[in-house]
């Protein structure tokens, strides 16, 4: 995917951001062998515009089956409040009822895979974040600005409100793990720790998707990082 990037393109002036959501980091990034020239990937020039991917064609088995799985949680919710969500999600009591907006706000709803960063290892981290020095640096000598974005799982975000705190883990913040290690990765998790004692239903209620006033935050902290401030300041 690197060389379908760089093959033909301009990169002087140019700001490549890879996006991970962080319960996928390990497994894109962990291996290098992982990442080869037959795994799937999605390029979105900034110049298409936010939304630069339509559904249209496939709007109703995308979206009704959504739906259908978000009416499901819900009704599974208010009728066990104390039992798993199916056998991949997981509602669990809060310390506070002001974060969301929902009846059952006292409640956090998390994918179970939302737990998997517990168990990556220190090792682990330092081999990912090699890799990822490996394609910066390669990406720059070609003459792009590189820059990492992991969403943070939503059960990270709020995982300081859990009745029942989690057991200590390495992973506190990749971001920071990996910007030690030289590769500039945007820590989004710690503003959004902060934000959602400012803003409800940072993430959705009853879902495992940033809501609305969620993505307003992500924006934030993509302008006001110092890639794009560079190439703003530069006047490219």
């Amino acid at each position: 995917w690197i060389d379908h990037i760089l093959n033909g393109m301009e990169g002087q002036g140019k700001l490549i951001v890879i996006e991970s959501i962080e319960r996928l980091f390990m497994e894109r990034f962990g291996d290098p062998e992982r990442c080869s020239s037959s795994s799937s990937f999605m390029i979105s020039p900034v110049e298409a515009g936010i939304f630069s991917w339509s559904r249209v064609s496939e709007w109703t088995q995308v979206d009704l089956m959504r739906q259908w799985r978000t009416l499901s949680n819900l009704w599974q919710v208010h009728a066990n409040p104390m039992q798993p969500v199916g056998d991949w999600a997981v509602n669990v009591p809060l310390k506070r009822a002001d974060l969301f907006s929902n009846k059952k706000s006292e409640r956090l709803l998390y994918l179970k895979l939302d737990k998997l960063r517990l168990q990556w290892t220190p090792a682990q981290i330092d081999q990912a974040a090699a890799f990822l020095k490996t394609v910066q640096e390669r990406v720059e000598r070609a003459g792009f600005g590189f820059a990492l974005m992991i969403i943070p799982d939503k059960l990270h975000v709020y995982e300081g409100e859990l009745l029942t705190p989690l057991a200590a883990y390495p992973a506190t913040n990749l971001a920071k793990s990996l910007q030690q290690e030289g590769v500039h990765a945007w820590d989004v998790l710690s503003p959004f720790r902060k934000d959602i004692y400012q803003v409800k239903d940072l993430y959705m209620p009853d879902d495992d998707h940033l809501g609305p006033t969620g993505q307003v935050a992500l924006g934030q902290v993509v302008i006001g990082s110092n890639e794009l401030q560079d190439i703003k300041s530069a006047g490219k």
